[in-house]
C-alpha cells in the first residue's frame, strides 16, 4: 500500500468548545498498489470472495473503488481482444457484430485522436 495525500473533508475539534466540525482539510490515505487492484478484481471476478470479504482483505476503503476497478479492467481486457483478432475472425462473426466492433474501434480512436489535441494544446474538431 502506498500512502498518499488526499484533500477531503475532515472532522476536527474546536479547543475551546470541544465541538466537532467537519472542515476542508489533508488527510492521508492508503492507496493499493496495482498488483493489489488486480488480485481483487480477480478474486471477485473467480467467485471465490465477496466485495465486503475482498474490501477486508486489501483494506480499501470502498468497495465502489473494486467495481470501478471491475470495470476498468474488464474493458481494457476487451480492448485487448479486439485489437488481437485477425481478419478470418472478423469474418466469422455477424454482420451486426463486425459493425459494432468496428464502430467502437473507431469511437476509440477519434477520443484518443481528441485526447492527444487536447494534451498538445491545440482543440480541434475531428470528424
Amino acid at each position: 500500500m502506498k500512502e498518499v495525500l488526499k484533500r477531503d473533508l475532515v472532522l476536527k475539534t474546536d479547543p475551546e468548545t470541544q465541538e466537532q466540525y467537519w472542515s476542508m482539510g489533508i488527510r492521508t490515505v492508503s492507496k493499493p498498489e496495482e498488483e493489489d487492484r488486480v488480485n481483487a478484481v480477480l478474486d471477485i471476478l473467480k467467485g471465490d470472495k465477496t466485495a465486503e470479504e475482498v474490501r477486508k482483505k486489501y483494506d480499501i476503503t470502498s468497495i465502489n473503488s473494486i467495481y470501478t476497478w471491475i470495470g476498468k479492467y474488464v474493458s481494457q481486457e476487451k480492448v485487448l481482444s479486439l485489437e488481437e483478432q485477425t481478419e478470418e475472425d472478423m469474418a466469422n462473426k455477424s454482420k451486426d457484430d463486425q459493425i459494432r466492433e468496428l464502430k467502437a474501434k473507431l469511437r476509440r480512436n477519434k477520443t484518443c485522436k481528441v485526447n492527444r489535441f487536447n494534451a498538445s494544446g491545440r482543440v480541434n474538431h475531428i470528424s
